[in-house]
């Protein structure tokens, strides 16, 4: 070959006679946008999470919480609780000691599920001693709610040991 037969090549644009130029041309812009999109989402994300209040969650819903308000207007306000408790008593047969049985009633815990609707879940005889939800904050707090057997709210009571929450 002879020093003068080599030619040179022609670069080839991306896309061709086709118009796919154009395209090559969007992508850079379109990409810029979706990582600025993505940093956006994820700082709003985290400013969202700086700025959550568990100890305000908690006293907004535990201030919801009324004696006298049925068991679907407590779930109502505070959501499925945490663990829910029935009273179960059992009769125990013992010895005092002279030979004979005496019958013992011994009254215990029993934990249950939440089922919806929790009154037409359950026998009226599981629940005729009484029941009670239990709902765990996050911020720390841990409230009992107790119910009559009709399914009343009787009682809000703090029992996780906090004297009280900050303001």
């Amino acid at each position: 070959m002879a020093a003068g037969s080599l030619q040179k090549k022609k670069a080839v644009k991306p896309g061709g006679a086709a118009g796919g130029g154009a395209w090559a041309a969007l992508l850079k812009p379109i990409m810029v946008i979706v990582v600025l999109g993505g940093i956006a989402f994820v700082g709003h994300k985290v400013i969202k999470g700086l700025q959550h209040d568990p100890a305000k969650e908690q006293r907004e819903t535990v201030a919801r919480l009324k004696v006298g308000m049925t068991v679907d207007q407590i779930v109502a306000a505070a959501g499925q609780p945490t663990n829910v408790y029935r009273l179960q008593t059992n009769t125990v047969m013992t010895d005092p000691g002279d030979g004979t049985k005496v019958p013992i009633p011994v009254t215990e815990q029993v934990r249950i599920d939440y089922r919806k609707p929790f009154l037409q879940a359950y026998p009226a005889k599981d629940l005729e001693e009484g029941f009670w939800f239990v709902y765990s904050f996050f911020a720390g707090g841990k409230y009992v709610v107790s119910f009559d057997a009709n399914g009343i709210c009787t009682d809000v009571m703090d029992s996780s040991g906090l004297i009280g929450l900050p303001n």
